[in-house]
């Protein structure tokens, strides 16, 4: 019985056995008494097939989910790419020196 939400045909999905994840895949069919369907709602019963999947026991739970491809937006680019710029200055002002070399050495060789 779907408990909440709908599950989808084509949806990716995990199958939860004693609160582990023990499959990932992609729920491949739907059937509602005994016809095919493309989505089921929360408080129906359903049939299911999930690809490369049977070894079910009693008490699994089915997690669907749909991943969903987001562009960035340009506020996200500048944010993503002030934070890698930062990072970058971040490790060149922690490169080390060599110890050997007297310290009138080192100090032009940073500048």
């Amino acid at each position: 019985m779907v408990n909440e939400g709908k599950l989808v045909k084509d949806c990716g999905c995990n199958v939860v056995r004693n609160g582990s994840v023990v499959y990932t895949g992609k729920l491949v069919s739907l059937r509602r008494v005994k016809e095919l369907a493309k989505e089921v709602i929360a408080g129906l019963e359903c049939g299911i097939g999930v690809e490369n999947f049977n070894g079910w026991e009693v008490g699994d739970i089915i997690e669907a989910f749909n991943l969903v491809a987001k562009k960035r937006t340009l506020e996200e680019a500048s944010v993503t790419t002030a934070s890698s710029l930062a990072a970058v200055a971040a490790s060149a002002s922690a490169t080390i020196v060599n110890p050997s070399v007297p310290s009138s050495v080192n100090s032009s060789r940073a500048s």
